[in-house]
């Protein structure tokens, strides 16, 4: 049993999984789930983790393309089964994927089909789901773009025997979840510990308390599982940021190298290339305040 084009079920063999909306269980959702949004139709919409979601426009596009052909963009070690590798460009995250349908044209978000074989990067952003908090669920608000499946022949056997069923229940399911699960338990009270006075915090957006800490100079440390919007709120408020990934620094990229001066004998410490640039930001715009986003700061090797 499927769904077609128009939303209808249909009988028969499973040919391309184009997407998915996946739905995810568990039994500690109300403790996991302890920022909640005003979302769709009144149920409760959070962000975590991220998955290749949106096409680059066509100018970043073209950039990521003639990047990649020269052999100049970074890696940031991941790789979404059936898609790509991630790469990273100017604190965003990209895939270089290939539609690898034979037998159709897809439609993507940008509103343009792609042919067989051809290239389309999709930037990776944080997954939108909807809680539904009296069946311990979650619900993907959109439909998730997955690898072709069973393709070429029909697939009339069971849904449990099927390659999409084993690809969405290993490495899809893999893809899509913080590391350590859902599962997580609190020996404290997070919500007297964090808010002794009892202030409503669902009037204002994560956003909002981020910004005014920052306006008032106060240092903000994130904290959560890996890759549920940390770095696209902070993207939200200054998207000009200067963003540090430790997980890939070394003492040098990050502090600086030091240089001999043959003429003096002397040895002259040579600022970080990001310092220099954010000192000639700050200068430019002395009006504006100018973030440093250190990404991943419990992640970082001892020497960072």
């Amino acid at each position: 049993m499927g769904v077609g084009s128009s939303g209808e079920l249909v009988n028969g063999g499973v040919w391309v999984a184009y997407g998915v909306r996946p739905v995810l269980s568990s039994d500690n959702l109300k403790k996991v789930i302890k920022r909640k949004y005003k979302g769709f139709n009144g149920t409760y919409e959070v962000e975590f983790d991220e998955f290749p979601q949106y096409v680059a426009n066509e100018s970043t596009q073209k950039k990521l393309e003639q990047l990649y052909d020269g052999n100049m963009l970074n890696k940031t070690g991941k790789t979404y089964s059936g898609l790509g590798i991630e790469y990273e460009l100017a604190g965003h995250k990209y895939v270089r994927s290939k539609n690898k349908h034979i037998y159709s044209e897809v439609l993507l978000s940008d509103g343009n089909e792609y042919s067989c074989n051809e290239t389309v990067w999709l930037e990776v952003s944080p997954i939108k789901w909807l809680v539904d908090e009296e069946n311990n669920m979650l619900i993907s608000k959109y439909i998730l773009s997955t690898k072709p499946v069973d393709s070429g022949s029909s697939f009339k056997g069971p849904f449990e025997s099927s390659e999409l069923y084993k690809y969405l229940n290993s490495e899809f399911i893999r893809e899509i979840t913080p590391p350590n699960g859902f599962e997580i338990s609190y020996d404290i009270d997070l919500e007297a510990e964090t808010n002794p006075y009892n202030f409503d915090l669902d009037e204002v957006s994560e956003e909002e308390i981020i910004r005014g800490m920052i306006q008032s100079d106060v240092p903000v440390f994130l904290h959560g599982p890996s890759s549920e919007g940390k770095s696209a709120r902070v993207k939200q408020i200054d998207p000009d940021r200067t963003i540090i990934y430790l997980r890939n620094s070394t003492p040098e990229s990050l502090n600086g190298k030091s240089a001999y001066n043959s003429e003096t004998g002397e040895m002259i410490d040579k600022k970080p290339t990001w310092l220099v640039k954010l000192e000639e930001k700050c200068l430019k715009e002395p009006d504006k305040i100018h973030i440093l986003f250190f990404d991943e700061l419990t992640n970082a090797l001892p020497s960072i």
